[in-house]
């Protein structure tokens, strides 16, 4: 009898993956689950219907570190959905990262989520927040149009999903190829993008909480002449002069002060001990 000859077009192909960057948890002003249904009717029978396999953060399941994961599958996935809805922060920083690689992502909101201004210039797709059937048919449609839309045009000009693209950018991040351990070098290269990525949420993004700076503020002698508005965080004094861009903590157990200047960043030290508010006022001050 003779041997069977596997033909290879009836070989497997490796499923296409698309990784969903959206809020996980409950958010304020939406109902208990509200964003586990938007997923389940509307972004992942779209994303199927274009092709590809769906997985939600919430849905990452390995032995390493989470977050480790998460930035793996923002980074490799063949494509991302993001939903900006309700601007949550993790989301935007997510989608930050996605589009340092200029990899293919499609934008979604709904419309109780006005537009951010950052991403103002991005189209994106708008869906009913109450998730009415006959509206969810229709969008469920759109996105399917606007991924493989996406898809046919990564690497053009004609991308209006693409950071890049718009920009006129010449090249994305990468993560470097070399005889070194490559999962230490997408490591590295992945953690040097969080971290200028954080800067960029610390001072665009997370709301002012100008009730809790009040509260905070002249809560110590003076650092500094009567040109610095004084904040206590802690054991940290922050005195702050705007017309100036410059930044003095006083570490109140070291005894240690820092200057900062315009565009100096928050010594690694003191990031763990203010407050986020705080170094929200900080960076409005040191960032032109």
């Amino acid at each position: 009898m003779a041997d069977k000859k596997s033909n290879p077009s009836s070989e497997p192909t490796a499923a296409k993956e698309c990784f969903v960057i959206m809020p996980i948890s409950d958010a304020e002003g939406y109902p208990a689950g509200h964003f586990t249904e938007v997923y389940s009717e509307l972004i992942k029978p779209a994303v199927e219907s274009a092709g590809y396999t769906p997985t939600r953060a919430d849905e990452v399941v390995s032995s390493n570190m989470i977050h480790i994961d998460v930035i793996s599958k923002i980074v490799h996935a063949d494509l991302c959905v993001c939903d900006l809805s309700s601007k949550n922060p993790n989301v935007m920083f997510e989608y930050g990262i996605r589009q340092a690689f200029d990899k293919p992502t499609v934008l979604i909101k709904d419309t109780s989520t006005t537009r951010i201004f950052d991403l103002s210039g991005f189209r994106d797709i708008e869906y009913d927040t109450s998730l009415r059937v006959g509206n969810i048919l229709k969008k469920r449609n759109e996105i399917k149009d606007a991924i493989l839309e996406t898809i046919q045009n990564q690497g053009t000009d004609g991308n209006v999903f693409s950071l890049v693209s718009l920009l006129g950018l010449a090249n994305a991040a990468q993560i470097p190829t070399s005889n070194a351990d490559p999962e230490a070098a997408q490591f590295q290269i992945i953690m040097k993008q969080i971290s200028a990525l954080q800067e960029i949420i610390n001072s665009k993004i997370i709301s002012n909480d100008s009730n809790y700076l009040q509260k905070h503020r002249n809560k110590t002698q003076p650092l500094g002449s009567q040109d610095y508005t004084h904040i206590y965080d802690g054991n940290l004094q922050v005195s702050i002069n705007r017309e100036m861009s410059k930044v003095k903590i006083f570490d109140t157990n070291s005894k240690k002060i820092y200057n900062l200047n315009m565009l100096d960043k928050i010594p690694i030290e003191l990031e763990g001990k203010l407050s986020r508010e705080i170094i929200q006022e900080i960076y409005n001050t040191l960032l032109p």
